[in-house]
């Protein structure tokens, strides 16, 4: 029961951590003003995609701590 309730508790943490990447993104975009709708949004995908592969990171070495 201990285990499911963490591996429930790692969707969530990836999902903050996600959607933290994507807001920061979004504010340096918005501070270089690429928020028009002919302008690539290149922060924001960056880093969205950055924390999701940091996230996937930190999900498999917590995986990996609990097996041990």
């Amino acid at each position: 029961m201990k285990n499911i309730l963490r591996f429930s508790g790692m969707g969530i943490q990836m999902a903050v951590f996600i959607s933290l990447g994507a807001y920061l993104g979004y504010l340096i975009d918005q501070d270089a003003n690429r928020l028009s709708d002919s302008k690539t949004q290149w922060a924001t995908i960056s880093l969205s995609l950055l924390f999701t592969v940091l996230s996937l990171i930190w999900i498999i070495y917590q995986a990996q701590k609990i097996n041990k």
